[in-house]
């Protein structure tokens, strides 16, 4: 038979799978309603200026911020944490091109990139061991393939999806650019709500570990 303290601990990993299960619905739920109000209440063409857009690039500049709290409140893998800033960072430059192009000067926004990736990857350069502990850890996180899985929507899936040819081919004369850009747009606001979401469980366990460790040192 099974202690008391196994039953107890095999509760309490059902209950946090169903509860994480819950939380990614309701975060699919959102993205659909997002996208459906941008079409139906604000008859929106999902462009630079729209809900979906803005949407977007608030949750790469969160999860920016995510990285760089851990940056800033730990001192835990700090060169690797400042790398993944960067580099979501550098995600976030790209979807305000358009903002770039206009206040400044068309194609601005890469010389901007170049800026932060260089500036990233030196500092993390000087802790190369240890970027590499960071790494392990992070793939063995809970969240990881998860975290993957958003990152392969946003980069890849979408981009394949979204090509014009396809739509091309399967709308032919009655092809709208619309109708592609709004499937595209939403399927990168589903990858980057799921990249948002589980960039915030793994910021908070790393800074629950951190506080575990301080209070053990006490």
């Amino acid at each position: 038979m099974l202690s008391s303290s196994s039953k107890n601990s095999e509760q309490s990993i059902i209950k946090r799978g169903i509860f994480h299960t819950l939380i990614q619905v309701i975060v699919v739920f959102i993205v659909a309603m997002i996208i459906r109000v941008d079409i139906m209440l604000l008859s929106s063409n999902i462009n630079e200026d729209s809900l979906t857009e803005i949407t977007q690039q608030t949750l790469l500049l969160l999860v920016v911020c995510c990285f760089l709290s851990i940056c800033l409140f730990t001192q835990q893998h700090r060169h690797f944490h400042v790398l993944l800033a960067g580099f979501f960072a550098c995600m976030l430059i790209r979807e305000l091109d358009a903002y770039f192009d206009q206040l400044i000067r068309h194609g601005f926004w890469v010389y901007i990139v170049l800026f932060v990736a260089l500036g990233s990857i030196t500092y993390a350069w000087q802790e190369k061991r240890d970027n590499i502990t960071a790494l392990t850890n992070l793939i063995n996180h809970n969240c990881f393939y998860s975290f993957c899985t958003a990152l392969v929507i946003i980069l890849v899936f979408s981009r394949l999806f979204g090509m014009g040819d396809l739509w091309q081919e399967l709308m032919g004369d009655n092809y709208v650019r619309q109708v592609k850009n709004s499937f595209e747009e939403g399927i990168e606001l589903l990858g980057y709500s799921l990249l948002f979401y589980n960039t915030v469980v793994y910021t908070t366990d790393i800074h629950n570990h951190q506080r575990q460790v301080a209070i053990s040192h006490k």
